[in-house]
């Protein structure tokens, strides 16, 4: 959005809010991963443990926005799958979204590629 742009330009980052900045990076570089925070191995005990209490995945189901090439999605679906409440669901719903198309289709080629075959994962 506008406000967004504001926000970043005087910090030399606005071409982060464009739509064809993302596309183009990604079309560059696949599918291949990239964390922008900390690895799962130092955040997974507390992310774990926070969408196992949250009221909010009462249905199994969990939002991840903007979830660039991040394993994120695929570690929390394995982490969770670990835990007594998620063992008894027959599906862990983790629905995964960015805005560059691109992204998403080489995500979804990664996935296939995937021999776990995380059922329960969308793009």
């Amino acid at each position: 959005s506008n406000s967004f742009c504001t926000l970043l330009a005087p910090l030399g980052m606005a071409h982060y809010s464009r739509r064809d900045y993302w596309d183009t990076r990604y079309a560059e570089k696949g599918g291949d991963v990239v964390e922008m925070h900390l690895p799962w191995a130092r955040m997974d005990a507390d992310i774990v443990e926070a969408v196992r209490t949250a009221a909010d995945v009462a249905d199994g189901r969990i939002l991840v926005p903007g979830c660039g090439t991040s394993r994120v999605p695929e570690d929390l679906h394995d982490a969770l799958r670990q835990t007594e409440e998620f063992k008894r669901r027959p599906v862990i719903r983790i629905d995964c979204v960015d805005w560059s198309t691109t992204l998403i289709t080489a995500l979804k080629q990664r996935a296939s590629k995937d021999e776990t075959r995380r059922a329960g994962i969308s793009y």
